[in-house]
């Protein structure tokens, strides 16, 4: 890779506490609007929990981004303010996660060592069973039981007793302030429904889509060149360019799609392959997930493009 590519790569490993309060704030806000609208008509419920489902996977992608320090200059910023008001809503654990995830980069595709693995190794299925496979991951059936268990090691297995605390003292909190409002049913709608449901699904669609066990391509991974709608809704810090992350993961994901652009002077890159759209093509993310055995594999997909 030429040297000045690389240069302007590290000039965009940088992160500052004001940018982090404004993601945090920015999802919140939606979050807001999403509640608003289905306050004016129950008819725009199901808008709402789309955007609710979407605004709790953007807590999970800062979450993710906080394993790298990348949310806040402050490491303590970093690690309790992004557990407070992103991981403990989505019952991550940033401290347990973090050492996992530096296993995952360390050793990508390895049967044995990436903890990763199981969310990836079963793709691709047999193209009779796309349907099914997705109405179960659509309707939250797929990951239900797990989600439910993951859940409760958020408390079981914390990083740290006063992690646990922590954790705990937040979810007194919230009950105690939506029992003095007598808000649980908006709790259940605006925040367990969704939850379940449009988090848990977006947060599997991600899943199934970050890698796949082909050695032919860097890091098991690709870009995913999608809608900016879909970006939105289900790559909300860009994490539809996770071979980027992998090749750099000390660029946050508010600047992954600069990156890019940069990265696309660098021939080796400009040709790696990746998908042009997540449901729909020839070329997307589930033709290759749901194929004939003797479909091409993810080596001959489309090279990336601008």
């Amino acid at each position: 890779m030429d040297a000045a590519i690389r240069q302007s790569l590290r000039e965009l490993q940088t992160t500052d506490n004001l940018s982090g309060f404004g993601k945090i704030l920015g999802h919140y806000i939606v979050i807001g609007i999403a509640v608003a609208l289905a306050k004016l008509s129950f008819w725009l419920y199901p808008v709402a929990l789309l955007l609710i489902g979407s605004r709790l996977r953007a807590l999970d992608n800062l979450s993710h981004e906080a394993f790298h320090n990348q949310v806040f200059k402050s490491s303590f910023l970093n690690d309790w303010i992004t557990s407070i008001f992103c991981a403990f809503p989505v019952h991550i654990s940033i401290g347990v996660l973090r050492k996992i995830h530096r296993e995952h980069h360390v050793h990508i595709g390895d049967s044995e060592r990436d903890p990763n693995l199981p969310k990836y190794a079963h793709l691709p299925l047999p193209r009779h069973q796309r349907n099914w496979h997705l109405f179960r991951v659509l309707s939250g059936a797929y990951q239900f039981r797990k989600s439910l268990n993951a859940y409760a090691q958020s408390f079981l297995s914390p990083a740290s007793r006063v992690e646990l605390v922590a954790r705990i003292l937040f979810w007194l909190t919230i009950i105690l302030l939506v029992s003095a409002v007598g808000l649980w049913q908006d709790f259940l709608l605006f925040y367990v429904v969704p939850l379940l449901t449009t988090y848990a699904a977006i947060r599997q669609l991600v899943n199934m889509s970050e890698h796949m066990l082909d050695t032919s391509v860097p890091y098991f991974t690709r870009n995913i060149m999608c809608h900016p709608i879909l970006q939105f809704l289900m790559f909300p810090h860009a994490d539809h360019l996770h071979l980027i992350h992998h090749l750099n993961s000390a660029i946050p994901g508010s600047r992954l799609r600069t990156a890019h652009q940069l990265l696309l002077a660098d021939p080796e890159y400009a040709y790696l392959p990746s998908f042009e759209g997540y449901f729909f093509g020839e070329n997307s993310f589930l033709a290759w997930a749901f194929q004939d055995i003797e479909s091409q594999p993810l080596s001959q997909a489309i090279s990336v493009k601008a």
